[in-house]
């Protein structure tokens, strides 16, 4: 049997839409969803147009995928979200924003 997980990603483009959202979607799933996971499924079956950073280690440790949980920093790969929950994603406050979830974690030096 399924259950919703509710997913509210936010959305901001600086460039051409620089008015932020949250958008809401739901996926259905039996088991545990790493964050990626959720991600991966919303750009693939929801929303082509959703921006985040979908390569990885795999391993926790590159932290290219670091992104903000329930308010919280944590890394998209190896953070689970369980059936029945609602996850706030929102994009690291560790670097600028290019848009949505994407940042740049290294800003050219001046």
């Amino acid at each position: 049997m399924s259950h919703e997980i509710v997913v509210h990603v936010y959305r901001a483009d600086p460039v051409n839409a620089p008015k932020k959202r949250l958008d809401k979607y739901t996926v259905y799933t039996e088991s545990a969803l790493t964050v990626q996971a959720l991600l991966r499924l919303i750009y693939r079956q929801k929303d082509p147009t959703l921006a985040f950073r979908d390569y990885n280690c795999y391993a926790g440790i590159c932290g290219c995928c670091q992104v903000k949980v329930n308010g919280k920093e944590a890394l998209a790969c190896n953070t689970t979200v369980q059936p029945g929950e609602t996850v706030n994603l929102e994009p690291s406050e560790k670097g600028e924003l290019i848009r949505d979830l994407v940042v740049n974690f290294h800003p050219p030096e001046e």
